[in-house]
């Protein structure tokens, strides 16, 4: 299955290089005439065929100002708004590559390249992932919690910096004061060995801004929901309690961190903030995403994880390719059918409709999962079904 993607920043790129590595292959008779010897093109030779390429590579990226209702096309091109439902688009009521001038090329060619880390295959801009890296187990975490404790111990997740990931002051925090920041000390394994493993996995994607993951809040010292120290809980009764769920972000193709942020368009054509992706997103490293969830998948303490319903289906996508490549095993969990992502396409009520296109949330088993009655009016965040969905069957995929 190819992931689709949007344009990234344009980068020269050479076309044609299944033609030129075919080169390679073309015998060469010997001087009599009995044995043939591989023959590799000069640079020369390569040159000579780099300017015959125009010719020869169909026109295959998409750039029209054809957008508009039926008998007036058009009209909706070129009005400041991107209509045709690709990335960083505010809707989709014109097909692709129709609305030009807002939205961009659609689509790829020798004209129109893809960004780095990224291949042309039949007009669609995809990631090259490259030969699997060799990661030595006994120098990366393991899933074992650190000695000293029990793993249902809430602790700080500490260090702040490690190994692919950056525990970094949030939502009031400051470096003395990472009062959100408490988890169980399970959990603090399972992400760091999740967060390491992708970083060696991912070490020669060219793709991707290269940085560690953003981990945003889990609990209080004492296990409550992370503000309720302010007397302003940011998240509903039930979630975030003693240390056993975890906000992360996720990995992003551009920018100098991977700190929660939106990935993706998440406003109204009248600017409206609708608390989701409203078209596919346009800043997500989604192979790295979908490695991360796929390590943490190697715990048997994971319970779910809730990601955007645009980024759902791009993450099932990435992991397919990751099983069908090699990357992960074909008994691992997401490659078997039994993985435990949720997401809603649709507001099904599951609690993952809204408020996770900036972040994942990760919720795991173990301490209590009896809604906090503790007088407080919480607002609207991540939201997270206490009686939802079980390992077994996860929140519906629609």
């Amino acid at each position: 299955m190819r992931i689709p993607r949007a344009l990234f920043p344009a980068v020269p790129v050479f076309v044609g290089l299944t033609l030129l590595v075919g080169l390679s292959l073309i015998p060469e008779a010997s001087a009599d005439n009995r044995v043939c010897e591989p023959v590799t093109p000069s640079l020369g030779d390569i040159a000579e065929l780099y300017d015959l390429l125009p010719a020869m590579a169909p026109e295959l990226a998409v750039c029209e100002d054809t957008c508009g209702p039926k008998g007036e096309a058009g009209k909706w091109a070129g009005d400041g708004m991107c209509d045709d439902g690709g990335a960083g688009s505010t809707n989709g009521q014109c097909p692709p590559g129709t609305d030009c001038t807002d939205c961009g090329v659609r689509g790829c060619d020798r004209e129109n390249p893809c960004g780095d880390g990224m291949t042309c295959v039949d007009a669609v801009c995809e990631f090259v992932l490259g030969a699997v890296p060799d990661c030595p187990i006994g120098r990366l975490p393991g899933l074992g919690y650190e000695s000293g404790g029990e793993p249902d111990d809430l602790v700080p997740f500490t260090p702040y910096q490690g190994d692919g990931y950056h525990n970094y002051p949030e939502n009031g925090e400051t470096e003395e004061d990472m009062y959100r920041s408490y988890t169980r000390r399970d959990v603090r394994a399972m992400v760091k060995y999740a967060a390491a493993w992708t970083r060696c996995m991912g070490q020669d994607w060219a793709f991707g801004n290269q940085q560690p993951l953003g981990l945003g809040d889990m609990s209080e010292g004492d296990g409550s929901i992370p503000g309720s120290r302010e007397d302003d809980p940011g998240h509903p009764a039930g979630s975030h309690l003693n240390g056993r769920d975890m906000d992360i972000a996720y990995f992003q193709l551009e920018g100098d961190d991977n700190h929660l942020r939106p990935v993706c368009e998440h406003r109204d054509p009248k600017g409206n903030y609708l608390q989701r992706c409203i078209s596919e997103p346009d800043n997500l490293d989604v192979f790295r995403t979908a490695m991360f969830l796929a390590k943490l998948h190697d715990s048997d303490n994971l319970r779910i994880i809730g990601v955007d319903g645009q980024i759902g289906p791009l993450i099932e996508a990435a992991w397919e390719r990751l099983c069908d490549e090699g990357w992960l095993d074909d008994d691992h969990p997401v490659c078997s059918g039994k993985d435990k992502l949720a997401y809603e396409t649709v507001n099904r009520g599951n609690g993952w409709y809204k408020h996770h296109h900036h972040h994942f949330h990760i919720s795991t088993y173990g301490g209590s999962s009896e809604p906090a009655d503790d007088g407080h009016n919480h607002h609207d965040g991540c939201m997270h079904q206490v009686d939802g969905p079980t390992a077994e069957t996860p929140a519906m995929k629609e």
